[in-house]
């Protein structure tokens, strides 16, 4: 029986129904690599050149237009992202391409050019272990079967300098776990670069730099008050008063000071182990949601000019706490009022600085404020020189065993004491110095190399690091910090 036109028209409209009712993703699954390829183009990231962005076009049998952008990382990632755009009018196209031209720094490229490219870096990034985004897994249909063998092959520099290079915008854990990941997979086969200036001052626009070991934090936690115990119970209520978030009456800390020193220290210590307490598993997990206080901060301040040992074991324990934790309580101000409270408190007892120094788990940062309070005490307590001095020289002699097994220190660490022995002038312990330097695990990014500390120590005395504040001075500070805030 011979068919009816009428016949035929009807499943030639049926046919164009289903193909127009086909989603996004299976048109491109099933469609996109029998289309022509039409223009494509190849972008560039003015701010990190490893960074482009390929366009790749196919032409629908209506004329329309069939898009895919591919968002390539060159250094390290490859594929970072991908999407679609299946059915522009030439019109649609032309406004599209003329903002993302803009945008994205379009110029004309070759097909070829881009499928090497795509692909090319997607091999680089699976030699990390790393797999293109999820969103490549239908992208990739715009793109012709790699194992095309029409397609010209050519050939691109992946990474910096042959290496995997990782550049970290936003200094956070799941950051430096990306880079615990690749150092696992490549060993120091990669470097990376800290731009974040959010990230403590020591490590912000690190050089490139192999990956070192990172000391694992640890700390068994006390059992912390549930309530401060204090004799006086005006500290406990002005330093955890959320008003006095920046700074104390003047008349409170003159009180303070006024306090037999050992009474006004043993409250301060209470204060800091309940303010602990409250906070530190909360700030572990990401959900503090307690009323915002500066105690820690008010503690510390009032410690440095208190002379007495009844807080050293608050102290001693806010130095074996994370860096999440001191960054919470703290900020930058960690780096000067850590230390000073200790040189303070611990009078002429070396040994409880050096006992928390070598104490294992600690965070890299928490224990380079206690080896500062040593360079402090050196500074400050000139009576003391010759048993810190000996201390210190015991203590490079541990680095230079125990850095190769990352044992109570860590590269990191080591780089971030080096300079405080030119603001000491210690020339007479260079050698030992250079022995630390001859295990190759010291962070020269954060230091400098050895000839540069051994030129140092021939330079005139700068007290650099080795400067201390009133309280007067630190709440100025914290005074700026407050219009600072306010203006915003």
């Amino acid at each position: 029986m011979a068919k009816s036109k009428s016949s035929d028209r009807s499943k030639k409209s049926s046919s164009g129904a289903n193909a127009a009712r086909l989603k996004p993703a299976d048109f491109i699954k099933q469609k996109a690599r029998t289309l022509p390829i039409g223009d494509c183009y190849l972008g560039s990231d003015p701010d990190n050149p490893g960074r482009t962005t390929a366009v790749v076009t196919r032409i629908r049998p209506s004329g329309n237009i069939a898009a895919c952008y591919f968002m390539i990382d060159k250094n390290c990632f490859g594929v970072t992202d991908a999407f679609c755009r299946v059915n522009m009018t030439p019109d649609n196209w032309k406004d599209e391409l003329e903002e993302s031209t803009s945008l994205y720094h379009l110029k004309p490229a070759s097909y070829a050019e881009i499928h090497n490219l795509i692909f090319g870096a997607i091999e680089f990034a699976e030699e990390a272990g790393l797999e293109p985004a999820s969103t490549f897994d239908i992208a990739e249909y715009m793109l012709d079967d790699d194992s095309d063998e029409s397609i010209p092959l050519m050939t691109f520099d992946f990474g910096r300098n042959g290496k995997h290079y990782v550049e970290i915008s936003q200094y956070t854990p799941e950051a430096m776990g990306v880079v615990e990941g690749l150092k696992e997979k490549l060993g120091d086969k990669f470097e990376f670069k800290i731009t974040d200036p959010k990230a403590p001052w020591s490590i912000r626009n690190k050089p490139t730099q192999p990956v070192f070991p990172i000391e694992p934090f640890s700390y068994d936690y006390p059992r912390y008050p549930a309530e401060p115990t204090v004799k006086h119970p005006f500290i406990a209520e002005t330093f955890l008063d959320p008003a006095n978030y920046f700074s104390i009456p003047a008349d409170t800390t003159a009180n303070i000071l006024a306090l037999p020193p050992d009474e006004a220290a043993a409250d301060i210590a209470a204060v800091m182990l309940y303010a602990t307490g409250r906070t530190y598993r909360q700030i572990a997990d990401g959900s503090d949601d307690s009323s915002p206080n500066s105690a820690i901060m008010h503690s510390l301040i009032h410690l440095t000019a208190i002379k007495s040992d009844k807080a050293l074991d608050a102290l001693t324990d806010l130095a074996h706490q994370s860096f999440d934790f001191i960054e919470a309580h703290l900020g930058d101000y960690a780096t000067e009022l850590v230390p000073e409270a200790l040189m303070t408190a611990s009078g002429d007892n070396i040994g409880s600085i050096t006992r928390i120094i070598d104490s294992p788990g600690l965070d890299a940062f928490n224990r380079f404020y206690a080896f500062k309070a040593l360079a402090l005490k050196y500074k400050h307590q000139p009576e003391l020189r010759d048993k810190i001095k000996e201390a210190l020289r015991a203590h490079l002699e541990r680095l230079a065993a125990d850095l190769p097994a990352t044992r109570a220190c860590s590269a990191e660490y080591a780089g971030l004491i080096m300079g405080l022995f030119d603001d000491m002038q210690l020339s007479e312990l260079l050698p030992e110095i250079k022995t630390v330097y001859d295990t190759g695990f010291v962070d020269t990014s954060i230091c400098g190399d050895y000839t540069t500390i051994a030129a140092n120590m021939t330079k005139p005395v700068n007290d650099g690091e080795l400067t201390t504040s009133s309280i007067e001075e630190y709440y100025s500070q914290l005074k700026r910090s407050q219009d600072i805030a306010e203006s915003r």
